[in-house]
Parts: C-alpha cells; structure tokens; sequence
C-alpha cells in the first residue's frame, strides 16, 4: 500500500494491523493468553469492541470476533496494532489459545442446522406428470467448494480525521460497509466516511470479506486513534475473500416419446459454510438457473441451506448461477442421448420459446435471443458434425489407456445471466444516482457504483444524451460523503437499473438546461415495479430486469497416459442487448473465460497459460426496451457455460459422464479405475 496516495494522512504516523485467526475449525475457548506488549502496540478482542459484534448483510450477520467459541478454521479472535509489523507477527507466535470440544458440533453437514426454512416451489401436478412420462432420467451433480479469483491482496486504512473514521478501502457496497462499521463503534453513520480510490476497486464484487477488513482496521483506528493499516498477504486474501458455495443438485425429469419434458422435480442443497452471508441469495439464484431455459408447466423445486464448519461462503462472481447452470446443461445433455436426441435438436425443441412462461415465473421477452446465440454458436464451431464424429469415435473406443492418439470431445451450454439483482433485495434497498451539469458545462455523474470498469459506459451514454463531449463528463469517485447510495457494485446492475436511472437523469437535464442555468441538479432512485418483486410465493412476477443469454461450445483433446486436458478451441455467443460504445464487454468475456476454464481443471482458479484458447467471441445484439439504449449488460459473471461445456466435451473424449466440477485429471482417473 503506497501510503502516498491518501492526501488525508497529513503527516499522521500510521500503525500497522495484524489479525490473529483460529487455528481449529469448532471449539469452545477456554484460555487465551497474550504476551505483555511492547509501548506503543495494542491488542484488541470482542470485548474491546464498544458496539454490536455483527456485519448484517441481506437479512443475514456474522461476528467481526469470535466471542466465546470458533466456528470456522481461520476465524478473526483478535486484533493487534504497533509501529512495525514484524513484531506484530512475533507477538502473534506468542498468543496461545486452548480450546475445549463444541458439544453441538457435528461433523455431518446435515446434522448441523438448517439456515432458515426450506423452500419449495411447485407448478402444475409434477407427480402426475412423472407418472405419465415415457422415461425418467435422474441425475446427481455436484459443484465443490472454489476460491474465486482476486486482482490484489485485500488493504483497508483508516484515519482519524477531527473526529471522523475516514476508512480507503475496496468495498463493492460502501454503504453497507459505512452502516456495518458505524454499528460496530457506535457511532452516527455520518462519521463514518468511505472511499474507494480507483487503484483499490475489486471488480470481484467482494462485499463482505472487504467490510470484514475496513471493520477491523476501522476499529484499531477508532480505538488508538492514529491511522491504521492493514495488508493481507495473498494466502490470507485467499481465504478472506469469497468462496463459491459447494452445492449438490439432483433431478427426475420424465419424458415423452419425442423427448418433450413433462415434469421436472429438483432438489438443491447448499453448504453456507459457518454463518451464510449471502447464501439464501445464492441458494435461490440456483434454484432458478436450475430449471431455467427450457420449458415445463410441471415443475417441483426444493432448497436448503446447510451449516457447516467450513469459512462462511461469500459466493463468487455469479453468485448461483454457475451452480444451476453447470447442473442443468449436463443433465439436459443426459435427458438428450436417453431421448436419442442429439444435444442440438433436444435444446431446440425444448428451449424457452419468446412469449412463453418461464418455469419459475415470468414470461420471456419477445426481443430475446436464445434461440439466435445458440445458432450462431453451432454453426461457428461446426458443433454438429465434430459431435458426430466424436461421438462415433466413443462408440468405437475400448480402453482409452490403450489408445495411441490424443482423445477429443466436444461440449454445448446454454446458459442465461440474470441483469440486476433479485427484485425483493431492490426493494428492500432503493438504489439513487445524482447527475449535475456544473458551470462550466462539465457534466458530474455521482453514484456509489461507478466503478473503472462501468465509467466509459456511463460517459458514453451521458455524452450522446447531451451532444457533449466524452472528456466533459466527469465520473465522481465512490465517497459516501459526495456521492449517494447507489447500492452494491455487482456487474449485473451497471445497466439496469444504474444505467437507466443516469439515463433518465441526462434526458430531464437536457430539457432543464433549456429553462435554467446551471448548476442543475437531477436525482433518481429505482423502485422495482411490482411485476419485479419476484418471490417463490409470487412466481408470476419476473425474476430479474433482463436476461442475457449465452451459447458456449468447447473442444478438448485428452492425453490417454496422463490424462490431461488441452482446450482446442472454445467460441461463445452472447445476447446482450445492444453493445455500448467504449465498453470492455469482450475484454471481460476474455478474461472470464480463463478463469472459467481454470476454476472447471482446479480447485484453483488461477490462470496456466498452457491453457489458455483463442477463445472465440460474438455478439448478437437485440433491441431491450428496458435498458438504456437497448443494452442489457453482461451479468455479474461475464459467462458461465464454459465449465459445463468443459466437462462435457472431456466426457465425451474419455467415454465416461462426468458429473463434478472441478475436474482435474486425478478425478478423471479415478473415475476410471473403478
């Protein structure tokens, strides 16, 4: 952290911070000794702690400090403050904690607690509906536990500042960080200030380990009063930032003799780790990708949350959606080759068509787009004849250990985003943007979202509205002192509804700017219509603003003796409305589907560039009432039918249907011995 740049030190000495973690994952502490400090160096534990040990997040809380027992390995117990961080470290060796066993701990997921109640959703006689079926295909998938990807380790500081707590730090939802931090010390929430400097931004949207950290560094400051800050290292980063929720979805689909689906019934669990910020979100995003694309007036779909003793799973980028959709594509490709369908012809015929319902609510939009991505993508990777030919090898093929060629396959997902968080979660929380067209006729776009990645956007947008140059509009940097509560900075809402509501700001200022003479100031907030506040009791409403849908195929080769996979090719299709000038849509896309096919070979997600394809990009724009200029936006998660179309194609190289993620080649051979 170049202390450099934060102009509002003026000359503070700056102490370091050092958090002192658990070394067990359950346990009652019975002792917890520290050594004597040296001048000048603090300690600080629940106790010291002069408001509410608790970051509420989304009707849900966890404690910045464990009290009287740990419920996860690597729990935050104490925090130390002092001039050098060395010996910060040797004082933390020098704590010794003991535990005793937690009598309610059990080590069966299960046996533990369910978060909240299980939901369930039922249309039509789905029962009924498997009776009648020509055949019933039942499948098990299970997506493990990921460390998602960050750009830097995480940083906060904080200073006192005439008795303010002005806190830099990355934060995806400054608010939330601004309420958490004001109701952990107690104090009003205007003297809490946050800023979230361009070089911090996290374009991961991680909101909770990011406020977990401007917590602790915020509460080492209020209660030295000097500057704080604190560096995790990039292993402790790793484990502070998100995880993507381990989930296990299982289904019983019945079909007709032409392969129709007659009903579906749809069972997701969830691990939410120890405390499950977030997880609910999560679990209902799933649940709704699940069962997403194709059409079926028959459904059941159940969800529970588990608690476990696992580190509380944020959720990564996406949050759901790779779950659902990873299950959903590969049991789609098992239902085709039971109906003797080849995957092309069964996602044709069974696929969502315009103006139909969806399976857990809404109608798709008539300008929508899946059937066009899905062709343009089969037709560009000549999917059809490779997948006959390659299943044609498969049929022919003995033991792959004996073959003396590389093996191929090839996989086909489709797969939509959903643009804008649930409409509940919107309502509970209005979303506002400011926009002022100042005297010298330089526009001001304010809003708690306008991240690096969405600004030339937003400027773009702003300057066509206006007939002003690009380079007059000005994007504030995020600071709860300046800027309004715009909500969470997730990829998802750039768009909609930020994007719309800066939109509509600019038109009412260009009619303004006819009338009066500047300053002129224009203010919005977004409050979901009624057709939006989406529910499993209101399932008629739609779920999300927009969708954006993608078509991904993926070509493998596989080495027989080792095993490995070496991606061929891989081309992906998106609908994303109409495409903003100035965006980094393809940019993102590239990168996401790197880390996509990383996080589907490993645990961990980190880009090996052997790897890496000439990953081919489309878009087929579509006219979106909705949003602004016809965009939609890209979704929090730029794709998510890579690993699924990964795993299919290895499938279908080595003859065996895969049904995990990760899938590195131990799991391969292991699948095989048996």
């Amino acid at each position: 952290m170049n202390l450099d740049e934060f102009d509002l030190l003026e000359g503070q000495t700056v102490l370091n911070g050092l958090t002192v973690r658990s070394s067990v994952a359950s346990g009652v502490i019975s002792s917890l000794r520290v050594p004597k400090l040296p001048p000048r160096y603090t300690v600080v534990g629940f106790k010291d702690i002069p408001g509410e040990n608790a970051l509420h997040l989304f009707n849900s809380s966890m404690p910045y400090l464990a009290s009287d027992k740990v419920d996860f390995f690597g729990q935050p117990l104490l925090l130390l403050a002092g001039p050098n961080e060395t010996v910060l470290r040797r004082l933390s060796d020098k704590i010794v904690t003991q535990y005793t066993r937690d009598s309610e701990y059990k080590p069966s997921a299960k046996a533990n607690r369910v978060f909240d109640e299980p939901f369930e959703f039922i249309r039509g006689d789905c029962d009924g509906a498997l009776k009648r079926a020509e055949r019933i295909v039942d499948g098990e998938y299970v997506t493990r536990s990921q460390a998602c990807s960050h750009p830097q380790p995480l940083s906060s500081l904080a200073i006192w500042h005439r008795g303010t707590i002005i806190v830099y730090c990355s934060s995806a939802h400054p608010y939330l960080t601004q309420s958490s931090i004001a109701n952990l010390l107690s104090i009003p929430q205007k003297r809490v200030r946050i800023i979230v400097p361009s070089h911090m931004e996290d374009p991961g949207g991680n909101v909770v380990g990011h406020t977990l950290l401007a917590g602790h560094v915020s509460l080492l400051c209020f209660l030295t009063k000097q500057a704080v800050k604190m560096e995790y290292s990039w292993n402790e980063s790793t484990d502070a930032s998100p995880r993507r929720h381990p989930c296990t979805i299982r289904y019983r689909t019945g079909i007709d003799a032409e392969g129709r689906i007659l009903g579906i019934d749809v069972s997701v669990e969830m691990d939410a780790g120890a405390y499950g910020p977030l997880s609910m979100r999560a679990l209902q995003r799933t649940a709704i990708s699940a069962v997403g694309s194709y059409a079926c007036e028959n459904v059941r779909v159940t969800g529970r949350l588990y608690r476990t003793r696992q580190t509380s799973y944020y959720g990564c980028s996406g949050l759901g959606e790779p779950q659902g959709f990873f299950a959903e594509e590969l049991h789609s490709t098992r239902v085709a080759d039971a109906a003797g369908l080849d995957p092309v012809s069964w996602k044709k015929q069974n696929i969502v068509k315009p103006g139909e319902p969806f399976t857990v609510g809404g109608r798709l939009s008539e300008t929508d787009g899946p059937l066009l991505v899905l062709e343009d993508v089969i037709g560009r990777s000549d999917f059809v004849r490779k997948n006959g030919a390659y299943e044609a090898n498969k049929k022919k093929l003995g033991d792959i250990l004996g073959s003396a060629t590389p093996l191929r396959g090839i996989g086909l997902a489709l797969c939509f985003h959903g643009i804008g968080m649930l409409g509940l979660y919107e309502k509970e929380e209005p979303s506002t943007v400011r926009v002022q067209l100042s005297t010298n006729q330089r526009l001001h776009i304010m809003s708690s979202t306008a991240t690096s990645e969405s600004r030339s956007t937003y400027q773009s947008l702003a300057a066509n509205i206006l007939n002003i140059p690009a380079t007059d509009v000005v994007i504030e940097q995020i600071d709860t002192a300046t800027v309004p509560n715009s909500g969470p900075a997730w990829g998802s809402r750039w768009l909609l509804p930020i994007g719309q509501m800066i939109q509509d700001c600019c038109r009412s200022l260009s009619v303004k700017r006819l009338k009066t003479s500047p300053p002129i100031t224009v203010r919005r907030t977004y409050r979901p219509s009624e057709k939006l506040i989406w529910s499993w009791d209101n399932p008629k409403a739609d779920p999300y603003q927009a969708l954006c849908w993608e078509a991904t195929v993926v070509e493998v080769e596989v080495d027989p003796v080792t095993l490995e996979s070496q991606c061929k090719g891989v081309w992906v299709t998106l609908d994303c409305g109409k495409i903003p000038a100035g965006s980094l849509f393809n940019a993102k896309v590239e990168e996401a589907v790197i880390t996509e096919l990383a996080s589907a070979r490993t645990n961990f997600p980190a880009a090996d560039y052997r790897f890496i394809p000439n990953a081919q990009i489309r878009f087929v724009e579509t006219e979106n009432r909705k949003g602004p200029n016809g965009i939609k936006g890209l979704g929090d998660r730029a794709v998510v039918g890579v690993a699924p179309a990964f795993v299919l194609a290895v499938s279908q190289a080595v003859g065996y249907p895969f049904d995990e993620l990760p899938l590195p080649p131990e799991t391969i051979q292991g699948r095989l011995s048996q």
